[in-house]
């Protein structure tokens, strides 16, 4: 779970999802998704589209494969959390 880096006080599930803002829900200052984390959130957001190959490589219907990739989206949103590192400052991408 994120750690905010002002107030050192870990977040929980809710604070992390809720927190589009990104200010701290006990200190209320402003929180940056540092870098490293931005690159492995990318590789989640990319996820449902590299399972779409799959389904069709299996063969699923369409239903099975909405299902498949919804799942997947679903499951992305819920690891988010734990892939959220916070800093003080905003770092470059790259």
């Amino acid at each position: 779970m994120p750690i905010c880096q002002n107030c050192e006080n870990e977040w929980t599930w809710i604070q992390s999802i809720a927190a589009f803002k990104m200010k701290c829900p006990h200190c209320g200052e402003k929180q940056y998704e540092t870098t490293k984390s931005k690159k492995r959130r990318s590789w989640l957001d990319f996820l449902p589209l590299a399972v779409f190959p799959i389904t069709v490589l299996l063969d699923l219907n369409l239903w099975a494969a909405l299902v498949t990739i919804t799942a997947v989206i679903i499951a992305s949103f819920i690891f988010h959390p734990f892939i959220l590192k916070l800093s003080n400052e905003q770092e470059p991408f790259w």
